[in-house]
């Protein structure tokens, strides 16, 4: 539909660029306008075929111009911060403004994180008898808290599209590896934090056994994903999508891997180019990695169904464990040690 606006938040960034990159190659004729914060990637998002905009999130005004934005927009895409709950409340306002006024409902795909599903591990161990979070089941979605990581805005979101005055999408990717093409950030947020942190400890670390798991995505197989739900979604020209916003949450994780295996394989890699001082790993308690404990030590158990189900959606691409040596050779640049 070439009259299709689309208002994008987060499009320098890995996922956003390289979602947005992907989008107007299946769909050329949608008009995206980006948000941005410098000169140079504003060049760099309108070669990509965008309208930037540059917004000052320290500017006072900075809420009000998002909700404009918002309110003029047939989908507004959020793949910025996913825990800025100021930001996420200016674009559900921008949204119900544009109900009230016009009678139309806008769309809005928000991008969370699957470590809004962490569970209370704290020894460092997988939990095959825990909790696996079905997104196919209404009850596992409606259990999610403000109190859980990424939830204090997940619920508002999903409150948003109960009411009615937006089509909310959440899309809940696990972490995500392989080496993105979008016009500013190329470099995976995940690997790139974890190296930082394991170059500053000059070590890598577990928690006990280090078998607890996270669930990983490639970027592709994640791109993949966002390119058929904005298929599906450009059918609905200003409609109410209808149904619970409940059964339009999707955990996007092809499997979940072990702990130590992502820090063992990071460890080699930067051994092996002479940043690390030993590959071996160390093994620290709970108590002394602060606020990097639950990170280290928590499962997240999943058993992603509805983006198979609604979509035949079919992970195809390399796990990290796969794909450390690429992760590791772009996140080194971007920590300034090219």
């Amino acid at each position: 539909m070439s009259s299709t606006s689309v208002f994008f938040l987060g499009a320098t960034g890995y996922i956003g660029g390289s979602v947005l990159v992907d989008l107007k190659k299946a769909f050329p004729d949608i008009s995206i306008t980006a948000t941005t914060r410098s000169n140079s990637s504003a060049a760099a998002l309108s070669a990509a075929g965008t309208t930037p905009v540059a917004l000052d999130p320290a500017a006072p005004d900075y809420h009000e111009k998002i909700t404009d934005f918002s309110s003029k927009a047939d989908i507004v895409i959020n793949a910025a911060d996913c825990d800025d709950l100021p930001l996420t409340e200016a674009i559900l306002k921008g949204l119900k403004k544009r109900k009230e006024e016009t009678g139309k409902v806008s769309t809005l795909f928000h991008t969370s994180g699957i470590a809004v599903f962490f569970d209370d591990t704290k020894d460092g161990t997988y939990k095959p008898d825990g909790h696996f979070h079905d997104d196919s089941n209404e009850d596992d979605i409606k259990a999610i808290t403000p109190q859980m990581m990424h939830g204090h805005v997940d619920v508002p979101i999903l409150k948003a599209g109960q009411e009615g005055y937006v089509n909310t999408y959440i899309v809940c990717p696990g972490g995500v590896n392989g080496a993105g093409w979008g016009p500013v950030s190329k470099v995976t947020i995940y690997v790139k934090y974890v190296v930082g942190t394991i170059l500053q400890q000059k070590t890598a670390i577990k928690i006990g056994e280090g078998s607890n798991v996270f669930g990983f995505v490639h970027i592709k197989d994640l791109t993949s994903f966002y390119v058929e739900l904005f298929r599906s979604v450009l059918k609905l020209d200003g409609k109410a999508v209808g149904g619970s916003p409940y059964t339009r949450y999707y955990i996007i994780s092809k499997e979940n891997v072990a702990f130590k295996s992502i820090q063992e394989g990071i460890a080699s890699e930067l051994f092996k180019r002479g940043l690390l001082p030993s590959k071996n790993l160390a093994t620290k308690s709970f108590e002394e990695l602060g606020p990097l404990a639950k990170l280290v030590a928590a499962n997240t158990l999943l058993k992603p169904e509805r983006a198979r189900q609604d979509f035949g959606w079919e992970p195809k691409h390399p796990l990290i464990v796969e794909t450390i040596a690429e992760d590791v050779d772009v996140a080194l640049p971007a920590l300034g040690l090219a």
